[in-house]
């Protein structure tokens, strides 16, 4: 949560106004600026820099709404945060939802910031969305997490194959890459 809440207070959303040079973890870290895709890099790049799984999905294909991703493992579970939005998911024990509870609607969702979504917060957190209550949020949401690989698949994908590029921001982890990627090994 506290990389997270990092993320989502210090690195500032795109305005028109701005413009993106460069897409390189550092630069968007320097610069503080960043759009929906560099959130979920830069905190799936962060996570694995501090020793916890993660990468990211851009969009969901099948579902044209769908917003970056950040998976992460935890507790020996993949769950998933939304850093644009600052919304992570618990279930009724408080903990991350597995990709299973995704799967089944079983979440509640969590701002970094303001808790609980209630309807009163769903316009200040989703400014470029369209919701116009809670359940439209359930609605978008549930779509999305239908579509999502389940563990399964994550733990059946190369770590350099599932999303993003977290891994291979660590050197060792980029010269395996490379010499993976060289012998045609991925």
């Amino acid at each position: 949560i506290k990389i997270s809440e990092w993320v989502y207070f210090n690195i500032n959303k795109k305005s028109d106004k701005d413009v993106i040079i460069d897409s390189h973890p550092w630069t968007i870290i320097e610069r503080k600026i960043g759009v929906k895709d560099q959130f979920s890099d830069i905190l799936s790049v962060l996570l694995v820099i501090n020793k916890t799984e993660s990468f990211f999905i851009s969009k969901i294909i099948e579902y044209n709404e769908s917003d970056p991703l950040t998976f992460f493992k935890h507790n020996d579970r993949w769950s998933i945060i939304d850093p644009y939005y600052g919304i992570y998911f618990v279930n009724n024990q408080k903990e991350f939802c597995s990709i299973e509870e995704h799967k089944k609607n079983k979440c509640t969702f969590i701002h970094l910031k303001y808790g609980k979504i209630s309807n009163d917060k769903i316009n200040k957190i989703f400014f470029d969305k369209h919701f116009k209550n809670y359940d439209d949020l359930i609605y978008h949401y549930n779509l999305i997490f239908k579509l999502i690989p389940s563990t399964e698949d994550i733990e059946n994908t190369s770590i350099y194959l599932r999303g993003g590029r977290s891994y291979v921001q660590i050197p060792t982890h980029r010269l395996v890459y490379q010499i993976q990627k060289y012998l045609n090994l991925i």
